[in-house]
């Protein structure tokens, strides 16, 4: 699922973020 992956991308991002802050 196309939507799934990005979900999940997104999420990884954000949590990147917030672990870089």
């Amino acid at each position: 699922m196309d939507v799934f992956n990005a979900f999940i991308e997104l999420l990884r991002q954000t949590g990147n973020v917030t672990k870089g802050q």
